[in-house]
């Protein structure tokens, strides 16, 4: 019934896809989407896309609150596809697809799905039964530096160093050891991503 009332109300100018599911399904999202928009699937073959309805203008704000409130109502579209569908392939933030006459939108979207329809079956194939995470590790730089300082022997002979200079040239000292620094952290985040990695992909 919304359903129905959501395609008579729009001016069919846009849509805005969220993602590409596995499955046919007709469904039925509610009104979950960004500001609360009526979302729904548009099927082509073996593949949906779950949609709403917009005008063509994608969605932009300078208030930092506006733009965060969209990207949690799009990932929470994506979590509810995935709960329906199985598997599904996430879009970026603001994926808009417009209509031409005689064309709707989802008649475009269905053409766009047939045209890229091998390549998209691909790569559903790909993350079947998978899910996606992010990984963010962080570290105190001072905490670093400190431990660069006493366990690397050049950067500890150079902190040496400085303490029996002239404020002269205990200062071009510190930007060596500065730029030493720098450096040797550069190396020592790159050493622990790989270290991390190796520890997590499986």
């Amino acid at each position: 019934m919304k359903r129905e009332e959501n395609k008579e109300s729009k001016t069919e100018k846009a849509i805005y896809v969220y993602c590409i599911a596995a499955g046919n399904e007709e469904a039925d999202f509610g009104n979950i989407g960004l500001e609360n928009n009526y979302v729904y699937s548009v099927s082509y073959k073996d593949l949906s896309a779950v949609v709403h309805s917009c005008m063509i203008e994608p969605y932009k704000s300078e208030d930092k609150e506006k733009v965060k409130a969209w990207a949690t109502a799009h990932e929470k579209v994506v979590e509810a596809a995935l709960e329906q569908f199985g598997t599904v392939l996430p879009l970026g933030f603001d994926t808009i697809i417009k209509g031409e006459a005689p064309a709707t939108p989802e008649d475009n979207l269905r053409n766009w799905i047939r045209d890229d329809y091998e390549n998209l079956k691909q790569k559903i194939a790909r993350i079947e039964n998978k899910a996606e995470y992010g990984v963010q590790i962080s570290w105190d730089p001072k905490i670093i530096g400190e431990k660069l300082v006493e366990d690397n022997a050049e950067i500890n002979q150079l902190n040496e160093e400085i303490k029996s200079k002239s404020k002269g040239l205990a200062y071009m000292y510190r930007q060596k050891l500065e730029n030493l620094l720098k450096k040797e952290m550069e190396i020592t985040s790159e050493k622990y991503f790989k270290d991390f990695y190796e520890k997590i992909k499986n």
